[in-house]
């Protein structure tokens, strides 16, 4: 959400409940996320160890280690983050980041894809509330 600088949970897979309702991630808060919405992205050896790592207590509770974070690139402008996460310290191949990068891109055009829908789905919706008053007069 740009407008209260915090990333919200779009998906999960493998988290716990507890994990997932950790609290927001708050932009400002979250070295990693302000490097990865800047473009880039970024490996964390040690989640649990490392300052850029937000909640690192609870990426300890549940076993985290290592996090790849992808950024959703739409017209080169960065609108969310992908996270992927270990369960051991280990470092990603070239490949994985690649796969990865290209599956976030992707996310990111569907997502943007959803919002034109709804944004569209709204408009025939008020367009044809108007015509239904109108044909009503």
């Amino acid at each position: 959400d740009a407008r209260e600088k915090k990333l919200e949970l779009g998906a999960a897979f493998g988290l716990s409940e507890t994990y997932l309702h950790k609290g927001p991630i708050m932009v400002e808060e979250s070295g990693l996320d302000r490097k990865a919405l800047k473009g880039k992205t970024i490996w964390l050896k040690d989640a649990q160890t490392n300052r850029d790592f937000q909640y690192g207590s609870k990426a300890r509770a549940e076993g985290i280690k290592s996090v790849l974070v992808v950024p959703l690139l739409l017209e080169k402008k960065a609108v969310g983050v992908l996270r992927v996460y270990t369960d051991q310290v280990r470092e990603f191949q070239d490949r994985e980041v690649r796969f990865l990068e290209a599956v976030a891109n992707l996310s990111a055009i569907a997502l943007d894809n959803a919002r034109m829908h709804r944004t569209l789905q709204y408009r025939c919706d008020l367009m044809a509330a108007h015509k239904n008053r109108i044909d009503d007069n």
